[in-house]
């Protein structure tokens, strides 16, 4: 049975999405521990998802509203995220962060609130080689973004208007809604951090060093590989010499203090 809200609407809205096999509702459920803890803005936490067994019945929980996608597209890739830009949203309204499900909330998240005319993302993370010729990335990552419910309803009506053209021109939907959205502004440098770009240490250092939390993170974002559950043993995760990584015993913490 899903969770229908029991209370008036408050300031702000925190939004996850879990969709496919590749997260449980664990991973829900330790994000809204997270959330509450380092939000101190009432707020909402709501879950769109088709599988709502096990979340914390605290968790507002709605399906996820249909773009009309096939299965492939449905379950490879975070097209359906796309949805949460409709002009309606069940009865969200207001300022809303959205955040992936696989996400850790290191830091306070207030500060994530003080763009409110803006659709606002990270800039997403380039390899070391990359910097050589692009220092700073073109597209946004949408690991983590803040809008108004509806305000940027163009983009996802422009995606139904043609879904084929959008597959075929963007190779995923945080490429879409970056050249799309309209008033886009990025983060801050440094609030969320990518758990392979800025935690993990390069050869030969990732044979001998934990991965490290930057100071001043209050996101660590886990895009790609490992996923967080990775991240707390030793080993491989890709192809490559500076694929391996030791196990990071603060991702353990975190893992234990909210599940």
């Amino acid at each position: 049975m899903l969770h229908p809200p029991t209370h008036q609407h408050p300031k702000v809205n925190v939004l996850c999405m879990k969709w496919g096999e590749r997260y449980g509702s664990v991973y829900v459920n330790v994000l809204h521990r997270a959330v509450r803890e380092h939000l101190t803005l009432p707020h909402r936490f709501v879950c769109l998802t088709n599988e709502h067994e096990g979340l914390d019945k605290s968790i507002e929980a709605f399906p996820i509203p249909s773009l009309g996608l096939d299965h492939k597209r449905l379950f490879a890739g975070g097209w359906q995220k796309l949805a949460t830009l409709a002009e309606r949203v069940y009865d969200l309204q207001g300022l809303t962060l959205f955040l992936d499900v696989d996400v850790m909330v290191v830091g306070s998240l207030d500060v994530f609130f003080d763009s409110p005319d803006r659709l606002t993302l990270i800039r997403d993370w380039v390899s070391m080689y990359q910097r050589v010729f692009l220092p700073r990335a073109r597209v946004g990552n949408s690991s983590v973004y803040a809008f108004r419910i509806g305000e940027q309803a163009h983009v996802v009506e422009r995606f139904l208007a043609d879904k084929d053209g959008a597959f075929a021109s963007f190779r995923n939907e945080q490429r879409f809604l970056t050249h799309h959205a309209t008033d886009l502004g990025y983060w801050q440098d440094g609030l969320c951090c990518s758990f392979k770009r800025s935690c993990a240490w390069g050869f030969p250092l990732c044979y001998v060093v934990p991965p490290r939390l930057p100071s001043g993170a209050r996101i660590v974002v886990f895009h790609g590989k490992p996923d967080p559950m990775e991240a707390m043993t030793s080993g491989w995760w890709g192809v490559g010499l500076h694929r391996y990584r030791r196990a990071a015993p603060w991702v353990i913490d975190y893992w234990q203090r909210y599940t």
